[in-house]
């Protein structure tokens, strides 16, 4: 299971295309980091591109499950990858990070637990 304490989070869309980014410390070459991408251009097969310090984190996945809180983002890609990811983020980040994960993956519920 990758772990990661993101003190900086960002989500932003460009047309097509959707990111949302968790980093433990922003800009630094070494840093934790998540990063979950898609693009609605083409047919993706709703698969999202992962992207993380961890190699087992990078490329093209189907997320089986999301769920946000106001502390803590988890994700599971399939049974042995998982990403628990604790936050440090204002409220305005988080809702951003909501907006976004909702239209990247859509078949998905993204829960809100003000316990996580």
């Amino acid at each position: 299971m990758l772990t990661i304490s993101a003190h900086h989070a960002s989500a932003s869309d460009d047309g097509d295309y959707f990111q949302v980014a968790f980093e433990e410390r922003r800009d630094e070459e070494e840093s934790p980091y998540l990063l979950i991408q898609r693009q609605f251009e083409d047919e993706d097969g709703d698969v999202c591109y992962l992207e993380s310090h961890d190699e087992e984190f990078v490329g093209h996945f189907r997320i089986r499950a999301v769920r946000l809180g106001r502390r803590r983002f988890l994700i599971v890609v399939n049974q042995t990858l998982e990403a628990d990811v604790a936050l440090d983020i204002d409220e305005q980040t988080l809702h951003a990070i909501k907006r976004i994960l909702r239209i990247m993956i859509p078949q998905l519920q993204v829960g809100e637990d003000e316990a996580l």
